[in-house]
This record gives structure tokens, sequence and C-alpha cells, in this order.
């Protein structure tokens, strides 16, 4: 058996690479690498293990089986394209003509080839550069990849990035990877504990020892199902609190205000409590302001124990806010929200909407706890005169001469 030596590869391929593709050659890829077009001349072979080729620069070439990595035969598109080929002007007009009927039959490849014999005759045609991937800049053809690389880009999943977004880029995709691990594990374990199997402690003591922030997503997820059961949601406060992340913060700080469960609401507020996060306190004082009496009830209750004081101006506006209800035929009064979100009144003829006053005795709790010895009831004018005489300085009391 004859034996090919990389180096004659090697030249074959750079010599085929200098023809046009033969009518019927179909594409040899090598194992070194590169690519050699030919002609199987034994094409119920290799069983002999190799393959004898005709190619296009003439004579023939045999190749080793083992030499070949695979075999890409041609269409038949392919096919009637090489034959036409020997009859194309090598001309300008000629090339450009054949790589209009090159995309016409989405032979991309070919029409490349088509456009660069077109700037071999004229090498500012215009359409053919842009086809090729050419840019004209100060007046010079150049190529694309090559400008870009020149300005410190690089080529990422077919877009242009600077080496600083493909550090960001990096270290996304390896956060959200992190995060998608933390959510299959925790699923895992929260299986285990729910189905009751012999290792449901294991899972318990799996996500009860968890302390990487990128896991807060996935417990603030299973935190929102209303229909988890209340140990496990309790489970979810005391892990997502030891947790130093924003997502676990304003996931703790939800609940606090918005779940339904009483107990789930005080664990998260006991929580917070420990650590008195800047964002839970804004958050509560905000809801001072809620449309909602429930809200600002509960956002008081959370600023008793935390006891920033900040909370005071906010708080001593809240000691009376004003909400609407629903007015019966009646003479009836309902809140227009309900502490789980409903409005509307069982029974009764017309109903009308008012805005009604009302004091809230949890957010005279919070400003009694926040200034103890102070107590000023309702009265929020005596709250605010007080509370402006705690922010002057004393006057300054100046002799002659000093």
């Amino acid at each position: 058996m004859r034996v090919i030596t990389r180096t004659a590869i090697l030249c074959g391929a750079v010599c085929i690479g200098m023809s046009v593709p033969s009518v019927s050659a179909d594409d040899f890829y090598l194992v070194q690498g590169g690519k050699i077009e030919g002609v199987v001349q034994n094409p119920t072979q290799p069983a002999d293990g190799k393959y004898v080729l005709e190619i296009p620069a003439g004579g023939r070439l045999v190749l080793a089986e083992q030499q070949v990595e695979r075999v890409v035969k041609k269409s038949d598109l392919e096919r009637r394209y090489g034959a036409m080929l020997p009859s194309v002007p090598d001309t300008e007009a000629g090339h450009l003509d054949m790589a209009e009927r090159c995309r016409k039959a989405r032979l991309d490849e070919q029409r490349l080839f088509h456009f660069e014999q077109v700037i071999r005759h004229n090498p500012d045609h215009g359409k053919a550069r842009h086809a090729l991937g050419y840019s004209l800049v100060d007046d010079h053809w150049v190529r694309q990849d090559r400008w870009m690389e020149e300005l410190g880009y690089v080529r990422y999943r077919g877009n242009w990035r600077l080496p600083q977004e493909l550090k960001l880029l990096a270290a996304q995709e390896k956060h959200d990877e992190a995060v998608i691990s933390w959510k299959k594990k925790i699923k895992t374990w929260r299986s285990w504990i729910v189905k009751r199997r012999d290792n449901a402690g294991v899972g318990e003591a799996e996500i009860r020892a968890i302390r990487d922030p990128l896991a807060a997503s996935s417990l603030a997820t299973l935190l929102d199902k209303k229909k988890e059961h209340r140990q496990l949601r309790l489970l979810y406060v005391d892990v997502l609190g030891q947790l130093p992340s924003g997502d676990a913060i304003a996931a703790i700080t939800k609940h606090s205000l918005q779940d339904a469960d009483p107990r789930v609401r005080d664990a998260c507020v006991e929580q917070l409590e420990r650590t008195k996060p800047p964002m839970a306190v804004s958050a509560f004082i905000d809801s001072l302001q809620h449309e909602k009496n429930v809200m600002v009830n509960r956002a008081a209750v959370a600023l008793a124990r935390l006891r920033q004081p900040q909370a005071t101006l906010p708080l001593i506006d809240a000691l009376i806010t004003e909400h609407k209800h629903l007015v019966g035929q009646s003479g009836g009064l309902r809140p227009m929200f309900s502490n789980q979100g409903g409005s509307g009144l069982s029974a009764g003829g017309k109903q009308e909407i008012k805005r009604i006053k009302q004091r809230n005795e949890p957010v005279l709790h919070a400003l009694t706890a926040l200034h103890v010895g102070v107590n000023f009831g309702f009265n929020q004018a005596a709250w605010k005169t007080w509370y402006i005489s705690q922010k002057t300085p004393p006057p300054a009391h100046l002799r002659r001469g000093e």
C-alpha cells in the first residue's frame, strides 16, 4: 500500500486550494488538519484501507483510511455548480453573475469564491469587498475581523466583545451555573423531607447548612409557595436570615409584610431584628404610607422591633392615616382592602366609597418603644414639636470679651 507523508498531503492540499472544485469531487477532511477535494476511484473502498482519489490539479492521490477524519459528499446542486464552473468567463462581470447565481442557490462558500475573483479583477469593487467582510477605513479596504482585533475586540459566539465584557460574561455564566446547581440540590433535599424518607433529616441538615448567597433565589422561590408546609417555610426563613445577600433580605422583608401566616411574618421580623438591614428599614418606612391600613400597622410592628431613629418622623405622620372604606345602606363600614387583599360587602344595599381616618395603635407603640418615656398619644402636632426640639441645637450663650 502506498504511504502518504504529511508533507505530501499538505503540498497537495495547497495545490488543490489554488484550483476550483471539480465536477463531482467530494471533500476529504484529514485527521492532521486540512481538506482535500477528489473523486473516489475505488467507490467500494476503503475495504483495503485506502482511498484512491483523482484530484482537480491532475493526477491521483492515495490516502490511508486512518488519515481521513471524515468524508463529506457534495450535493446534486454542488455537482451541477461544478459542471457549470468551466464555462464561467474569468472576468469581473462573469464572476459577479456567478456570485448572484450562487446566492439564489444558497451556495454561500462558492459565492464568496467568486467575489474573491471579482476583487482580483477590480480591487475596489464595493459589493464584493463588503460581502467578503471588508470595510473601508481611511481609504483602505480592511477585513472587519482584522480591524476589530486591532481595536482589541475578541470574537465570541458570533459577536465582537471587549476582553472586559468577556470577563463579565464569564462571571455571569459562573453565577448562573451556581444558581442552577443550588436549585437542583435544594429541590432534591426538599423532596427527601416532603416524602419523609429515611434521609429526611439529612435533607433538612443540608438546607440548614447553606451559607452561599447564590442559593437565596431558590429558597425565596420556595418561600413564595403558599401551599408549602409551614415548618418548611420557617426553615427557609431561618436559612435566608443567615445569607449575606440582597435577594435574601428582600425575600424576608417581603414576607414580613405580605405573608398570610402570622408565624412566618414574625419569624421574618425576628431575622431582620438581628441585623437591622437598611434595605428592610427603608421598606418598612415606605409601607407606612401604604393604601392598606393592615400594611401600615404591620410595618409599624416591625419598626418597633428594629428601633431605628430615622423612622421617627414617618411614624409620627402615620399615627393617623386615611383609608378607603365601603359603606352600605345600613351604615356599616368595611375596608376596601381586607387582610387578604379582598374587598366588598357581604350584604347591604347600595355601596359608596368613603375615606375614613384611623388611629393606628401599632404605630403609637412603635414610637413609644423607640423613645422610651415619651408619649403624646395621637397628638401629631405635639409629637412634631417635640421632634423638632430634639433636632434643634441649644442656643449659644456668649459673654462679651469671650
